[in-house]
């Protein structure tokens, strides 16, 4: 396994685990875990189909979208936090430490997503429909970070409109920020942690398949 690799998902689990540490004690994760709804979940359901769509066709479509710094490093194609079938198949350690990485994931995700609402989402009805647009192709593109490809990045774009339309609902647009934001943050939760649990149910059969 190249040690790019080892040496990335290691740092990745520390500083997530550091973060970890932090929202397990900030009261405010423990009031947007117990607002969670069923409505949450089914929006961010409709959204996840969508963005996988979108990101299939840019991929497909337009090969140059499928470029990510860490298909730069490592050499392996449309990849990210999670290994290639083939590596899933080959390598253990970097299966392993996926999964570590992506369970401290989950324990983050409600601060993550409350921090992004603060972001990209907050003051949205202040905006014109352009600017609000570009606003979350920002918040799509800010996930190269991850290692994604291009195309994955540009595709986020459309959670992210996902996620102000229900900050929007949600209180924004009355010029009820505070409520827009919770709402928003619900429903972005609620999409990383069913993306999540996704990533992990599939590593998890290759683990043990």
């Amino acid at each position: 396994m190249p040690i790019v690799t080892t040496g990335f998902h290691l740092f990745l689990a520390y500083v997530l685990y550091r973060l970890a540490r932090r929202v397990t004690r900030n009261p405010r994760a423990s009031v947007i875990i117990r607002g969670l709804r069923p409505r949450h979940f089914g929006r961010a359901a409709a959204l996840i189909v969508p963005v996988a769509v979108c990101a299939g066709l840019l991929l497909h479509y337009v090969p140059l979208l499928q470029w990510g710094w860490w298909r730069v490093l490592t050499g392996r194609e449309n990849e990210g936090l999670m290994p290639s079938g083939d590596a899933r198949r080959a390598e253990v350690l970097p299966l392993v430490l996926s999964l570590v990485v992506l369970s401290i994931f989950v324990l983050c995700a409600p601060m993550l997503a409350h921090w992004e609402e603060q972001q990209y989402r907050r003051r949205s009805e202040l905006q014109s429909g352009a600017d609000r647009f570009l606003r979350q192709l920002r918040f799509g593109l800010a996930h190269l970070v991850m290692g994604i490809p291009v195309g994955f990045a540009l595709a986020l774009t459309v959670a992210g409109l996902g996620f102000m339309r229900a900050y929007l609902v949600g209180g924004g647009r009355a010029g009820h920020r505070g409520k827009g934001v919770l709402e928003a943050t619900r429903t972005h939760l609620a999409y990383n942690w069913l993306a999540a649990g996704v990533a992990i149910a599939v590593l998890l059969s290759s683990l043990l398949w």
